[in-house]
This record gives C-alpha cells, sequence and structure tokens, in this order.
C-alpha cells in the first residue's frame, strides 16, 4: 500500500480520502512542503484515490493503480520545467489548456501534477488562471511546491492548501535506522557524521535519506568542520589575513561556496535561536557545549549584521560576482564587524 511509504501525514492523507470517498476532491489542490516530504507520493496516492477500481482505500493491484503506480496513466499527466530548466513556461500552461478538454481515457478523473508549481513565471500562472477558474468536472490540478506563498494570490485563492509534516530529529532518526542499511553504518562508524545528516535535513525524511549516502555524508562533515572553523575564528577575533586565509583554502567554486555560507547561517540562526531563547534544538551545532561557547562571545546585533552580510555575498555570487573578489570582500567585512562587537 503505499501510505506505507509515509511517516506521519496522517490528518492529511485522512482529508484526502474522505474528500474522495465522497466525491468532494477540489479541482484544485496544493501540497506544500520542504523537498523531500512526501508531496509527489501523496500527489500519486490522490490520483490513486480517484482511479482505484476495487477500494477506497487504494488497492495498489487494479488496472488503473498500477498504471498510476508505473507512471503510465494516460489519465495522469505530470508537468516540470523541464531538462535544464529553473521555469515553467506559459508554453505548458497552453498544452496544459488545450489537453484538460480532452475526456480522460480509462478513468473517471483526469489528473494533472504540476511539480514545482513556484517555479512558474508570473505570466504561465495567469494563463493558468483561466483553466482554474471554470475546468472541466473530471479535471483534478495538484499543485506541489515548497510554499503555496511563492505563487499568485489568485492562483493560491482558487485551490485548496494542503501542507506536508516537518519532522524533529528524532522521528527522522529512528526511521532511518529501521529501513536503511547505511544509515546504520553510518551511525556506527562516525555518529556526529550522521547526527548532522539527520540536522541538515530540516525535518525532511527525503532529504536526510540522500545525506547518508557515503560520498554525501563524508562532504557534508568536512563542510561542517570548515563552518566551525569559521565559526571559532570570529569567536576568538582571528585577524582579516587568517579569515581571509581560511575563506580562501575552501574549494573554489560558486555552488561549493554557496552550500559553505547557507550552512553558516544555520550556525548563525543556533545562535541567535540560543541567545533569545534559550533554546538548544539545533540545525548546525553537534555539540551543546560549543554552541554556550559561541554564543557568550557574539551580540545579538553581531549576529544579525553577519546573517545580512551573508545573504549579500550570495546574492552577489548568483549575480555573477568574480568568486576571489566576493570571498575578500567578506573577509574583510567579517573582520571589520567583528572588531566593532
Amino acid at each position: 500500500m503505499i501510505t506505507a511509504d509515509f511517516i506521519g501525514n496522517n490528518e492529511l492523507i485522512f482529508s484526502l480520502k474522505r474528500d474522495a470517498a465522497s466525491g468532494k476532491t477540489p479541482h484544485a489542490i496544493i501540497l506544500e512542503g520542504p523537498y523531500g516530504s512526501g508531496k509527489k507520493t501523496l500527489a500519486k496516492y490522490l490520483a490513486m484515490l480517484l482511479a482505484c477500481e476495487s477500494s477506497p482505500e487504494v488497492c495498489s493491484k487494479c488496472s488503473a493503480c498500477r498504471k498510476i503506480l508505473a507512471d503510465n496513466s494516460p489519465d495522469v499527466i505530470t508537468i516540470s520545467p523541464g531538462d535544464g530548466k529553473v521555469q515553467i513556461g506559459v508554453d505548458s500552461v497552453r498544452f496544459v489548456r488545450s489537453d484538460v478538454y480532452i475526456k480522460p481515457n480509462d478513468n473517471d478523473h483526469k489528473v494533472y501534477i504540476i511539480e514545482s508549481a513556484d517555479k512558474m513565471t508570473h505570466e504561465a500562472q495567469n494563463a493558468f488562471l483561466k483553466v482554474l477558474e471554470e475546468p472541466p468536472e473530471y479535471a483534478v490540478f495538484i499543485l506541489l511546491c515548497e510554499s503555496s506563498d511563492a505563487l499568485l494570490v489568485t492562483v493560491k485563492s482558487r485551490a485548496t492548501v494542503y501542507s506536508t509534516e516537518r519532522f524533529s530529529s528524532e522521528t527522522i532518526t529512528k526511521h532511518l535506522l529501521e529501513i536503511s542499511p547505511d544509515a546504520n553504518k553510518l551511525h556506527a562508524d562516525s555518529p556526529d557524521a550522521f547526527k548532522l545528516a539527520v540536522m541538515s535535513a530540516n525535518g525532511s525524511i527525503g532529504r536526510a535519506l540522500e545525506n547518508i549516502e557515503p560520498l554525501k555524508a563524508e562532504q557534508t562533515h568536512s563542510l561542517y568542520m570548515s563552518c566551525l572553523e569559521l565559526v571559532m575564528m570570529l569567536r576568538k577575533r582571528a585577524s582579516a589575513f587568517d579569515i581571509l586565509n581560511h575563506l580562501s583554502s575552501l574549494e573554489q567554486n560558486k555552488v561549493f561556496i554557496d552550500s559553505y555560507l547557507l550552512m553558516f547561517e544555520s550556525a548563525l540562526f543556533d545562535v541567535m535561536n540560543y541567545k533569545l531563547s534559550n533554546n538548544n534544538v539545533c540545525s548546525f551545532f553537534l555539540d551543546e557545549a560549543d554552541l554556550e561557547y559561541v554564543a557568550a562571545a557574539l551580540t545579538n546585533t553581531f549576529v544579525l549584521e553577519v546573517t545580512e552580510l551573508i545573504e549579500s555575498c550570495r546574492y552577489s555570487l548568483l549575480s555573477n560576482v568574480n568568486l576571489q573578489t566576493a570571498i575578500t570582500a567578506l573577509a574583510s567585512e567579517l573582520y571589520a564587524m567583528r572588531s566593532k562587537f
């Protein structure tokens, strides 16, 4: 049964089952939640609820269910940005608008699963509105996104929004150790690397499963140690030269540096969270003693200003600023800020 793939999301699944059984499934649904939280599987589950020939619980064995599970159903159409593309353009929406008036082949409903719906251009979303306003009675649109706030209000207002769960580190740890040999090996060989893989998943079981892959886990732990080194350098008021030397020793490509800065932001968030709420639930620090040591020396103003600086640096890198220029400026500004506070 497909719901066996889920941990949690019980209320959401109940709502989908109730609406399908009563014939009240909304014609447009937004499934929002972090990457790896099960949105695609939930969308497929809903399509099976609407098509299953033998059971309101989804049998996974009838012809309709098997076709949907194998991605072979002519009545379940997936729309995504496509290879090498970041956004969903108006051409994809025009296809939907023409295809939707062709009646279903096998099932009572025709289901359109729009992946990364928050990546639709404004032009595409406006074009999509026309079919959302007066869809055929058999059409169901399922929009998948990390946050429905990224969609136009006019689109969001015409859909029912469901949110997938964000899981605690304890829940993710328990699940990984139950299902994954890689998780058990990493947990035994390198407890810190395993803990970091779980913490950096940001509540997503799917992302955690990626993080425990041996190469990814090793890279993430190495990245963590480099970030922790910079945090400790700021705590100890290192010189501008030492900070620049550290940043220059990192792998010099923009993707890596962006990942590094993103993880460094997690450290800053932990420090601010600890200082404001005395909450030691962390997304970065593996050792609570390290968090206490760092938080004792960094002021709230410093942490906020550095967070803004990191965001500015990441934006500059995305805007094709020279990498070495950006790193040099970052080192200089970090030193200057630390000198003030």
